[in-house]
């Protein structure tokens, strides 16, 4: 009853609002535009890479097992942690020095997510739980870079209508036949072409940016 509006970056995260009667005016996130793109050549091997804060929910153990079953792709993840999941990663590493996985991981860290992700064939991010409008995709997108994410939430949203490639959450098996999808030749100038349309249509930060600054503003019109 205290929320007068709500200003969500998703059509995902708008409709909980909306079932508890909250008046919402949705406004996507967005990110820089325009930026160079990316070659769409595969590299030998290819490099699969996520830029995810390590944590339970972002879904790495999954990506790890996935990368299991991809003996000629190697994983790049960039992103830090908290000091309370350092079990978590610890148990990353661990999983990731065994010996289907040993010598085809690297823990960036904390880095800068696009500078990061231009080396990188495919995207992933392989949340286990509904993420509202993560940059990440957006930044791949930008960049023209093919996306592997996780069927619900904003992540669906961004990379339907041929935009992406979507796996079911937590299926470490569907989301290795994501990944060869958006490693094949045949698909990935269609999505680089289509995920650049779509930030330059849709998520540039100039306009998305002073929209979510007016919506807070503004009356509701819902």
């Amino acid at each position: 009853p205290a929320v007068a509006k709500a200003v969500p970056v998703s059509e995902a995260t708008a409709v909980p609002l909306r079932a508890l009667g909250c008046p919402v005016d949705v406004r996507p996130n967005g990110v820089t535009w325009p930026v160079d793109p990316v070659p769409l050549d595969v590299h030998e091997p290819p490099v699969v890479g996520s830029a995810a804060l390590l944590v339970g929910w972002k879904g790495h153990e999954v990506l790890l097992e996935a990368i299991a079953r991809l003996p000629d792709v190697r994983l790049e993840l960039a992103g830090g942690h908290l000091p309370a999941d350092e079990h978590y990663v610890a148990a990353l590493h661990t999983r990731a020095e065994a010996p289907d996985l040993a010598g085809r991981v690297r823990f960036l860290g904390p880095v800068d997510a696009m500078a990061a992700m231009r080396p990188w064939n495919v995207a992933v991010l392989a949340s286990t739980s509904p993420e509202a409008g993560p940059l990440s995709i957006l930044e791949a997108m930008s960049l023209g870079l093919p996306v592997v994410a996780t069927d619900h939430g904003g992540s669906a949203e961004y990379l339907r209508d041929g935009r992406g490639v979507l796996a079911q959450p937590g299926d470490p098996d569907d989301l290795a036949a994501s990944i060869e999808a958006a490693l094949d030749p045949t698909w990935r100038a269609e999505f680089a072409t289509a995920g650049r349309s779509f930030v330059a249509a849709h998520h540039d930060r100039a306009q998305t940016l002073p929209a979510q600054y007016r919506a807070m503003l503004e009356p509701i019109h819902d």
